[in-house]
């Protein structure tokens, strides 16, 4: 029996919104060839000693080969912008592709690959190859950011709404990373595959610079900054590799600020509301910062007390400014409120117009805790 026919028989889920049993899940996470990904264990140590030469795409593909990565050309990424000049549709597998031959033209400098894929300033371009090519990674670092790359949206697999499967991806890549990567590396994958998307939404305010951070501190000098830089890597090669290519001067600006660590610099509760209440910024200025630092002491102390520690551990997903600051205040402390009478009981609390009146509350695959709510 192939190592994946018992896979194929849950792919029927793909066409539904039935969440899958225990079983099932198993089944996804156990669903790839262990004495394959030993040999491509082997032939990743080959080319760290110098004995082979490859490129993120080919390793991407021979990942691909053994794993339910096959399965992601089945899934397509809906809506007119993913629609290719040849009218087809892309798929979740052709982005996976493309991302990996994003880093391959990331790393030769190839500037009119991504002009044909951006919209912003070919200025900020240049400054992202320059970039690039100063960190000096070494083979053994760009194994591992190929890998996260290549399993970047493996939590696709478990067909869970609200854009949750990056927790989900962190269970289900459990067994592969273990038969591909020693521990120390393992920590540095799993941490690109959870963050690659959460990194983006430190700008609007709803990842707190406090999530990513916190994980940071399991990883050593070196695997800190390579996970910076990690998480840039993706962002911008993975918005070179939906639909003909979607590189913003925003994409280019969170790449440059992961590779130097500066989009994870202001750790402070004011200007992680700054950003909530006044909309996205790169920056948060002082006089910003100070003006949330006084609406926070002006707020009964138990109010204060309840958004504060909201602030420093709750990720938010769906959240919009409303139309004046008092307002937004308002809105974030009912949300806080919520968060509160739950004790504290979740890490991510998601913002669904689609979702019925009563709060939901999840267990994602990796033991993450979540409520998802109507907009108020």
């Amino acid at each position: 029996m192939s190592f994946l026919e018992p896979f194929v028989s849950l792919l029927h889920h793909s066409e539904s919104n039935d969440q899958y049993c225990a079983d099932e899940i198993m089944i996804i996470k156990d669903a790839f060839e262990l004495r394959r990904a030993r040999d491509l264990r082997s032939l990743v140590n080959k080319y760290i000693s110098g004995l082979e030469t490859w490129t993120a795409l080919d390793f991407f593909l021979a990942l691909e080969r053994f794993t339910p990565l096959m399965f992601f050309h089945l899934l397509p990424r809906k809506g007119s912008r993913n629609r290719l000049r040849n009218g087809l549709q892309q798929s979740y597998g052709d982005h996976n592709r493309l991302l990996a031959l994003a880093i391959d033209r990331l790393a030769s400098g190839d500037l009119a690959w991504f002009e044909q894929r951006s919209t912003g300033p070919v200025a900020n371009l240049r400054q992202c190859l320059q970039l690039y090519s100063k960190l000096n990674l070494s083979r053994s670092d760009q194994s591992l950011i190929w890998l996260a790359a290549s399993l970047h949206d493996y939590g696709k697999l478990a067909n869970r709404e609200y854009g949750l499967d990056a927790e989900d991806g962190l269970f289900l890549v459990g067994r592969l990373l273990e038969a591909l990567c020693d521990p120390a590396e393992q920590a540095i994958v799993a941490f690109g595959i959870r963050n690659h998307d959460l990194i983006e939404y430190v700008l609007n305010g709803e990842t707190p610079v406090q999530f990513i951070s916190q994980q940071m501190l399991a990883l050593d000098g070196h695997s800190t900054g390579l996970a910076k830089s990690m998480l840039g890597i993706i962002q911008l090669a993975g918005a070179a590799s939906l639909g003909e290519g979607r590189v913003t001067e925003r994409k280019t600006e969170i790449f440059c600020d992961c590779l130097d660590g500066s989009i994870l610099s202001d750790t402070s509760l004011e200007g992680r509301l700054t950003r909530l209440i006044r909309g996205e910024r790169r920056r948060v200025t002082t006089t910003e910062r100070d003006s949330a630092g006084e609406l926070i002491s002006s707020l009964p102390r138990r109010e204060s007390t309840v958004l504060k520690q909201f602030l420093a551990s709750v990720v938010l997903r769906g959240w919009s400014p409303a139309l004046t600051i008092q307002d937004s205040v308002e809105k974030l402390l009912r949300l806080a409120q919520v968060w509160d009478h739950e004790q504290g009981g979740c890490e991510f609390l998601v913002i669904d117009k689609t979702h019925g009146k009563d709060i939901a509350r999840l267990n994602l695959l990796n033991g993450t805790r979540v409520i998802v709510m109507q907009p108020e």
